[in-house]
């Protein structure tokens, strides 16, 4: 499959679908995300990064609308390196102040109701930029406004990335010469408190 922004063309189509699908009513059913990042420490910006995103139908009942959408982000995510080897993924964006953007994955467009006991698994490679914090959160949830998830406990999942081009802060030790002085200007604090609170 080509980069995600080229399943923009299949953005109507998809945006389409649940509302066509509006009127049907669907049976409660349990369906549990399941997300993992790989490598998921030591992340170098422009460096390839392979979600693996899974849908569970625990039952007890099929699923036939499913979609599950990324956490926002803004300037994290690299929109030029996406790739997906499964097909119903779009990028959207949001207008706001900042803009942000999202990844929304159809499982059941093209494939149909997702039975009790299936599961499926679309793998989304994506690349931080530089503008990625050190340590961030990132991660997917079902959406659920066409159809009641009777364990919302599982309905999302996260992954914690951590670059690995960031040394992380130095402390500056103190000499002990400094450290000595820091202690006698305390015990002399402590004692001119003790005089102030013993005089009458």
């Amino acid at each position: 499959m080509g980069t995600l922004l080229q399943t923009l063309v299949l953005a109507l189509g998809l945006l389409g679908y649940p509302l066509a699908s509006a009127g049907q009513v669907e049976l409660p059913t349990d369906i549990s995300v399941h997300l993992t990042a790989q490598p998921d420490v030591g992340l170098i910006p422009g460096e390839p990064i392979v979600f693996t995103l899974t849908v569970v139908n625990i039952g007890p009942q099929p699923a036939n609308d499913l979609s599950v959408i990324s956490s926002d982000f803004y300037d994290q995510i690299d929109l030029g390196s996406g790739s997906a080897d499964c097909q119903g993924v779009i990028l959207s964006v949001t207008d706001g102040e900042p803009f942000h953007f999202n990844y929304t994955w159809y499982p059941t467009v093209f494939e149909g109701p997702l039975l009790v006991g299936e599961s499926r698994t679309c793998r989304i490679t994506l690349a931080l930029t530089s503008q990625a914090p050190p340590v961030w959160p990132f991660g997917f949830g079902l959406r659920t406004y066409l159809f009641e998830d009777i364990n919302p406990a599982n309905n999302t999942s996260t992954v914690i990335l951590r670059r690995g081009d960031i040394a992380p802060v130095a402390i500056p030790m103190l000499s002990p010469t400094v450290t000595l002085l820091l202690a006698l200007a305390m015990a002399a604090s402590a004692c001119y408190a003790l005089r102030r609170s013993q005089s009458p």
